[in-house]
């Protein structure tokens, strides 16, 4: 990733961002920050990783259509109802 505050540059795109992060799931290159596993390895982070998203309501308020899909499909059942973390939210403006 080579990052370092020096070579920051405040042009990059989100697109350009996008891809960094593809990197570290897609490639098997030692860098700052990378770990080295398998992709059946990378499909249980990935997994695992939705479901810790699906119990935070600030995941469920920006993501409120993935997360009704998610729960609509059964696949995990959100941990805060996105109606419920809506006027959480609503409540701290």
């Amino acid at each position: 990733s080579s990052f370092s505050a020096e070579t920051w540059c405040p042009a990059w795109s989100v697109s350009t961002i996008v891809k960094g992060v593809l990197s570290f799931m897609l490639e098997q290159e030692q860098t700052t920050g990378a770990i080295v596993t398998t992709d059946d390895q990378k499909k249980l982070f990935a997994r695992a990783s939705h479901e810790w998203n699906l119990k935070h309501k600030d995941y469920l308020l920006l993501f409120k259509a993935e997360a009704e899909a998610a729960a609509a499909s059964a696949q995990v059942a959100p941990s805060v109802a996105p109606a419920a973390a809506e006027s959480s939210a609503a409540g701290k403006a």
